[in-house]
């Protein structure tokens, strides 16, 4: 059964509690969960519309300890992004967040703590997600999945995307997977698409291009990703790039 978090964009707050239930990589800011939580993979998955884009992260993290502790994270949007979901997977349950007014959700999740149960928190303020988990069960598995959208920058004739890959504050196994995919659909066709900091599998055909991005690890910075379109001079999509 999928339980609800409740949620506070741009001030109001995301709480969730036992009946309830995403820069780019989620940083751990508490020093419990840093000494503990040890993250198992990470997924990126970059769908294109246009000059739009929506990232989604995954990441799978385990409590390797064997007490239940506290789990804090930020995860900085970039600039100008709107998140637009965000769910988990905690102490085998899954929750989806909706939005509460403020006073709310934290009497939502002021009960839930007195009562011992299982309650989050999330709030949006000037671009940083901040996420409080009240306890992850000792040897327990846990995943977080968050989606964004931005408008891409647009010079010299491309459209510019950019993920900040690296992981901090969280320790990764030695088998640590991190996948990445790029989807890119347009209205004209695309010239060319490619990225000057990683290898790309995969091609371009006519308005659609798809790649796998390749050698991708959490201590590198930023990967970039450029794409021509076909814009006609003074058409509608050439004035919406400019």
């Amino acid at each position: 059964m999928l339980r609800r978090i409740s949620v506070v964009i741009a001030g109001c707050l995301l709480a969730a509690v036992v009946t309830h239930s995403s820069n780019a990589t989620p940083v751990v800011t508490n020093s419990d969960a840093q000494k503990y939580i040890v993250l198992s993979d990470t997924r990126v998955d970059v769908v294109i519309n246009n000059d739009l884009a929506q990232t989604t992260v995954t990441q799978h993290m385990f409590n390797s300890s064997t007490k239940s502790i506290p789990l804090s994270m930020d995860i900085v949007l970039p600039r100008a992004a709107h998140a637009n979901s965000l769910s988990a997977v905690i102490n085998g349950r899954a929750y989806k967040a909706v939005v509460r007014e403020k006073a709310t959700a934290r009497s939502i999740v002021s009960e839930a703590r007195k009562k011992d149960r299982f309650a989050a928190l999330v709030e949006e303020n000037d671009g940083i997600l901040h996420l409080e988990f009240s306890k992850v069960l000792p040897c327990s598995e846990l995943s977080v999945t968050f989606s964004y959208i931005q408008k891409n920058s647009y010079s010299d004739g491309e459209f510019h995307y950019s993920f900040d890959t690296r992981t901090e504050h969280v320790k990764a196994t030695k088998k640590h997977s991190f996948k990445m995919a790029i989807e890119v659909s347009c209205t004209a066709g695309i010239i060319s698409a490619g990225s000057s900091t990683h290898r790309l599998e995969g091609g371009v055909d006519g308005k659609i291009a798809e790649f796998n991005v390749r050698d991708i690890t959490t201590t590198q910075e930023v990967f970039e990703f450029t794409y021509r379109m076909d814009l006609k001079p003074g058409g509608a999509r050439d004035n919406a790039a400019r």
